[in-house]
């Protein structure tokens, strides 16, 4: 509650907060208690960030997750659903743009709502393997497309690939760095729009 009052109540660190709450609830079984916290959670950051950034795709996950648990699967599959959409559309418009340690934090972000996914998909009468297949084409493919590119590569169209990537991620450190208020983001919106 002080934090709270310190940054604001849609702050993304309060969001952070929250869900880190609730997976300690729910690691303890306090499963109703934990419920609300991943909800508020999910609610602050798409206020935040929007309805596409990596940590909305982590917090529905851990919601849908919680409902598996609770034996909801009907609630969980649409969650699981939209969370993989989310992590296959950064996957596929980020992972060539990131540097190596962000290339990790995405894949692990993605392998983690794979994994839940794998957990709930048997319940629900499937089997989860396709998408988890569609998700290793997409990284290699990535991988394979930019080991070409290097390998045919002059040195200035390295020099000039290099500064692309470079200005890539920039702007998707700009994307996912959102300021949580309203009036900041629209502040934030304007310099950068």
């Amino acid at each position: 509650a002080i934090f709270e009052r310190a940054v604001g109540s849609e702050h993304v660190a309060v969001a952070a907060n929250l869900n880190n709450l609730a997976l300690l609830l729910q690691a303890q079984g306090a499963y109703a208690n934990a419920r609300p916290l991943f909800e508020r959670a999910l609610v602050i950051y798409e206020k935040a960030l929007g309805k596409h950034h990596p940590d909305i795709a982590n917090s529905l996950s851990n919601l849908a997750l919680l409902l598996h648990l609770q034996g909801a699967h009907a609630e969980a599959m649409p969650l699981f659903e939209q969370t993989l959409a989310i992590e296959e559309a950064n996957v596929r418009t980020q992972l060539s743009a990131f540097t190596a340690s962000q290339r990790l934090a995405l894949t692990r972000l993605a392998r983690y709502s794979l994994d839940n996914w794998l957990l709930v998909a048997p319940q629900v009468a499937q089997s989860g393997h396709a998408e988890a297949l569609r998700f290793r084409g997409i990284v290699s493919r990535a991988e394979a497309a930019e080991r070409a590119l290097a390998r045919r590569a002059t040195e200035e169209q390295r020099t000039r690939l290099d500064a692309l990537q470079a200005a890539t991620r920039r702007a998707a450190q700009l994307a996912n760095q959102t300021p949580g208020k309203a009036k900041e983001r629209a502040a934030w919106q304007e310099q950068y729009a």
